[in-house]
């Protein structure tokens, strides 16, 4: 018992240690962008050729008084308005579809081409599609529906890829919706070169339930860290879920590859695989993509261990980004955050033990100081963090939050006990995992969890 005391000290000290670093640059990361909004004052007066201003034959130019304020009046910003091409994939999205093409519709970005790809659909999807086609065409640059039957998000993507006239383009899951300006914020990072690829900020829509209440909080971490991975440029999953892509770099790697079942870890890891350092993964707090919460633990299992089975399969894949020695690679990303991100995935092996040394405490000592230092980091750490997440939820919704806290407390034990199981089933897996790579094949087959597609 006194190793396993050790070992969860030892693994508590490291979990401290990387929240401590997580916020550290999650404020790092608000400063600097808040000083870049406050240094972009106007451009400095450039200037003009003067040929609306009379000049006698003799002595100094004389201005009028129009011709001197277009010589003082500053250079303007040249737009930056390329064509968006949105890739939205659908299979069996009767539910939640039109909900999401009418949040596009919303945009206030309006160079965009839609592209709504309904694979092997056996429901409503198709018909839903062509009507929003027809009532919607003047809403966009274009508007085109396809109907195949690849059986796969990867291959659909890759099918609608092929039409995608775009320098930018979308992959927004059809049970997603987004925000009016999601769209004008993603752009315009596109601006730097080096973002060949950025995040969105996914929040889950409200409802009812305490488990919709602790993947809100979930979620809200989750994509509060991504502010400390883009700093240090160690973002290695850009999620499906309104990702924005140059399109002429992913048609550079062939387009998304179908032998995993997450397509977006996959070309995430492959795009930092070939240019490293030379290219940025971005994010955009501002960019805020909604989607619903799993309302159920079978479904949540089922979501989880596609998630981590698919992650498994990608480090394999990309073993090489793994201690790369290379000098394009970052080595903050190859020789930490990947063997971390490694680290964790194991360790949620041994969370019994966690749970087994709090149980023995409290039984045989009636000591409960694991179980309250816990809590209280927990509390801090949640307070921070939402109270941090100033872009996209409103000062009510974070202090309703807050208050919740101690509840989502108790709910995360619920998270850690899903994310326990969909661990020992990948690993359970692993045998698979190696057969299928060495003989070069993988499934990206719909793994459908269900949306209740009651949220407005």
């Amino acid at each position: 018992m006194l190793y396993i005391a050790y070992l969860i000290l030892a693994l508590s000290a490291v979990n401290l240690f990387r929240i401590a670093i997580f916020l550290m640059a999650s404020d790092l990361f608000d400063i600097r962008n808040q000083l870049a909004s406050r240094q972009k004052k106007p451009n400095r007066a450039v200037q003009r050729p003067l040929s609306t201003a009379y000049t006698p034959k003799r002595g100094f130019p004389i201005l009028r008084p129009m011709a001197l304020a277009k010589a003082l009046k500053p250079a303007k910003k040249k737009a930056y308005r390329p064509l968006v091409t949105v890739l939205v994939p659908a299979h069996n999205e009767e539910k939640t579809l039109l909900r999401n093409l009418e949040s596009i519709a919303n945009s206030s970005y309006k160079n965009v081409e839609l592209i709504i790809i309904n694979d092997s659909s056996t429901d409503r999807t198709y018909q839903i599609a062509r009507k929003f086609q027809r009532q919607n065409k003047d809403s966009f640059k274009r508007v085109k529906v396809l109907s195949v039957n690849v059986r796969g998000k990867a291959r659909a993507l890759n099918a609608g890829l092929k039409h995608a006239n775009g320098k930018l383009f979308m992959c927004l899951d059809a049970d997603s919706a987004l925000t009016a300006q999601a769209l004008e914020y993603g752009v315009e990072q596109f601006r730097n070169r080096r973002v060949v690829s950025l995040c969105s900020n996914v929040k889950i829509f409200p409802a009812k339930g305490m488990l919709n209440l602790f993947q809100r909080i979930e979620y809200l971490i989750c994509y509060q860290m991504k502010k400390a991975e883009t700093l240090t440029n160690t973002q290695y999953i850009v999620g499906g879920i309104g990702s924005m892509f140059r399109t002429s770099v992913v048609r550079k790697l062939g387009g998304y590859d179908t032998d995993t079942i997450t397509e977006d870890i996959d070309l995430s890891m492959s795009i930092i695989g070939k240019h490293g350092n030379k290219i940025k993964i971005g994010y955009d707090p501002r960019m805020v993509v909604f989607t619903e919460a799993v309302h159920d633990i079978k479904g949540l299992l089922q979501q989880r261990y596609r998630w981590k089975y698919g992650r498994y399969q990608v480090f394999l894949k990309q073993k090489d980004l793994f201690w790369s020695r290379s000098d394009r690679q970052n080595p903050v990303l190859t020789w930490l955050y990947l063997p971390y991100a490694l680290f964790a995935e194991l360790a949620y092996a041994i969370e019994p033990l966690t749970f087994a040394m709090m149980f023995y405490l409290i039984a045989t000592f009636g000591d409960a100081s694991m179980i309250v230092s816990s809590f209280i980091v927990f509390l801090f750490y949640t307070t921070i963090q939402v109270s941090g997440a100033t872009t996209g939820y409103s000062l009510k919704e974070r202090a309703r939050l807050i208050a919740l806290a101690p509840i989502a407390y108790f709910g995360m034990y619920i998270l850690s006990f899903v994310e326990y199981v969909a661990t020992v089933r990948g690993l359970a897996n692993t045998k698979k995992l190696i057969v299928d790579y060495r003989n070069g094949g993988g499934s990206c087959e719909w793994q459908h969890v269900e949306r209740a597609g009651t949220v407005s």
